[in-house]
């Protein structure tokens, strides 16, 4: 969120989605044998992920397909081979029941083929907090803006404790040093403009997800952050609005965007007192709905 003309009133900022990953004979012959290969790929690729792909999940490769080694593989190569074990913090199944809610507008930052892009629902997604630079009492603000998202997705969302971990632009998805063999957890920081250029610019606060996009299987969010001002909410004017910030960041950190109706917390024009709003809440729970991703 960025700040408008009153020091209290702050209009909303897009979030980044931050990629911690990192966020191809004879000199005739040799070019021709290189295009045909090119175009054989490309072949191959458009069949595997139209009418193959189906094939391939329902005949008697099925298991080729779905096997770990095949998914992982892909997956391993895209991220960069800084991955955690399969499955950590994951179960078969969803963990949560999943969420109705009214219709209502709603928009989602990143889609992979037509549906949103999500995290997964049968992974326990664990929320650290900083809180170096926070104002009193936020911490358990933080808590219980995490809850309603997870209580609004369907998603298991929980504040697990604190962390010294500072908040970066190239933050890593995967720290096994301070977190062990799982995706970090998603973060909670406060920080200043010596660390984040933009709060010189207005904004009080951003948030996103690391989504990974194997070549094979849907692309999932493993780990995200929201980065706060520090020196903005430190003064006692402006922490009234911290659960809105906090809501409005989460909800780009599970997957929503912005919108142009300013009944709902995604409202593109910034803080206006505003709770969850019915289209919120169509969203978010949407966003709760989607695929497990046990390879990742």
């Amino acid at each position: 969120m960025t700040a408008g003309c009153a020091p209290v009133i702050a209009a909303a900022k897009r979030a980044r989605i931050m990629d911690a990953m990192g966020d191809r004979g004879r000199a005739g012959v040799g070019t021709l044998l290189a295009v045909g290969a090119l175009v054989g790929l490309l072949l191959a690729g458009n069949w595997l992920a139209t009418a193959g792909r189906g094939l391939l999940e329902t005949g008697p490769l099925r298991g080729l397909f779905h096997s770990e080694i095949l998914r992982r593989g892909f997956t391993g190569w895209i991220a960069g081979d800084t991955m955690p074990p399969a499955g950590a913090d994951a179960q078969g199944t969803r963990i949560l029941p999943p969420v109705a809610a009214p219709s209502g507008p709603h928009a989602f930052l990143q889609k992979d083929g037509g549906r949103p892009v999500t995290y997964s629902p049968c992974r326990r997604l664990s929320v650290v907090v900083n809180p170096e630079g926070a104002p009193f009492g936020a911490v358990r603000t933080v808590r219980d803006a995490v809850a309603r998202i997870s209580t609004a997705t369907g998603l298991s969302l929980e504040v697990s404790g604190t962390t010294d971990e500072n908040y970066r632009e190239k933050r890593k998805a995967y720290q096994p040093n301070r977190y062990g063999e799982r995706w970090a957890p998603i973060l909670v920081a406060w920080a200043g403009s010596g660390r984040v250029p933009e709060f010189d610019h207005g904004a009080v606060g951003f948030g996103g997800s690391v989504a990974i996009d194997p070549a094979v299987g849907a692309s999932s969010y493993v780990t995200g952050a929201v980065v706060l001002d520090r020196d903005w909410f430190a003064d006692p004017a402006n922490q009234p609005y911290l659960t809105e910030v906090l809501l409005h960041e989460l909800g780009h950190v599970v997957g929503l965007d912005h919108v142009t109706d300013d009944e709902q917390i995604m409202w593109e024009g910034g803080l206006h007192g505003a709770d969850l709003g019915p289209g919120d809440l169509a969203g978010l729970a949407r966003l709760g709905k989607g695929p497990c991703t046990p390879d990742l």
